[in-house]
């Protein structure tokens, strides 16, 4: 997965990137993006991750990444969450937490597409000043001369 993720944000440096996981899926998906590069753990907007293996372990959060950005939702309980491997009913409840990951995701794809879009018009307004300054110059020069 951090191949994957590393090859998304090179290919596509301007995507946003949004990762999930349940159970195993999750602790891979943790492990993933905790071993990635910054500069490729700044372009994953969200991450969601159901009956995370790893949540005890790392107290709720993945190391090194940004926690808000990450929400892990734990079932009452959902031993899993603790750290044992005995799955009880709780760990199997996850499809009634789809719409609350979801809408977080979604709003986390929509900062970062909205902090981008801010980025790029403040990038353009800077070369467009550049250039305003340029033909000031240019013209500055004609009247002197």
């Amino acid at each position: 997965m951090a191949t994957i993720l590393t090859q998304m944000a090179t290919q596509c440096p301007d995507s946003v990137i949004l990762a999930g996981g349940y159970s195993q899926g999750a602790a891979v998906s943790h492990r993933a993006i905790e071993s990635l590069d910054p500069a490729v753990q700044s372009q994953i907007a969200g991450v969601i991750l159901y009956g995370d293996t790893q949540n005890t372990q790392d107290k709720g959060q993945i190391p090194g990444f940004d926690p808000k950005k990450t929400k892990i939702i734990c079932a009452p309980g959902d031993l899993v969450c603790t750290g044992s491997l005995v799955i009880l009913a709780p760990h199997l409840s996850y499809g009634a937490n789809a719409a609350d990951g979801s809408a977080f995701l979604v709003q986390k794809a929509q900062a970062a597409m909205a902090a981008k879009k801010a980025k790029r018009a403040e990038m353009a307004a800077k070369r467009e000043a550049g250039d305003l300054a340029k033909k000031m110059a240019k013209v500055a020069v004609g009247m002197v001369a």
